[in-house]
């Protein structure tokens, strides 16, 4: 699990970043927020290499701290954290990584932050670049589940 690890950008995440960028070309974009970490200050650059838009970094776009959980493979995790794993796929809005954060605590940074955005840059068309746990959370509230269904809808297929 990479949560807050810096990792940088993959080849494949690359190759996706260009074709993402192709496809947000046709939108008019007035500014990007972006999470700090390296993988999605890149893609933000890729995205951004034609438009010249103004770019914040923020850390409340980071992904989940996962703790103990970083660096380490799902079958790694599996195999130590077995238990805290189960909770993680079953039960979600009750789990909390080893040493790390919340998924009710992500929320709460998370929603905080958007929300301050749309107040801020109402009426302007806003590009955040994210996470995919820190994406799952704002689609399960902007579509009304709880957190414990976060799960249940389709996957968020990641550019890196």
């Amino acid at each position: 699990m990479p949560g807050t690890k810096d990792s940088p950008l993959s080849s494949i995440g690359r190759e996706q970043t260009l074709r993402l960028s192709e496809k947000l070309h046709p939108f008019d974009l007035d500014l990007i927020y972006t999470s700090s970490t390296n993988r999605t200050i890149e893609t933000t650059n890729i995205i951004n290499e034609q438009r010249n838009l103004i770019v914040t970094k923020s850390n409340k776009l980071l992904e989940m701290n996962f703790g103990e959980w970083e660096g380490l493979t799902r079958s790694q995790i599996k195999e130590t954290f077995n238990n805290e794993y189960k909770l993680f796929e079953t039960d979600p809005a009750n789990f909390v990584a080893p040493t790390g954060e919340s998924l009710v605590e992500v929320k709460a940074r998370v929603i905080q932050f958007i929300n301050e955005l749309l107040e801020k840059h109402n009426g302007k068309n806003v590009l955040v670049v994210t996470h995919s746990i820190v994406l799952k959370i704002l689609m399960a509230n902007f579509e009304g589940r709880p957190l414990a269904k976060m799960w249940n809808e389709s996957t968020i297929h990641s550019t890196n």
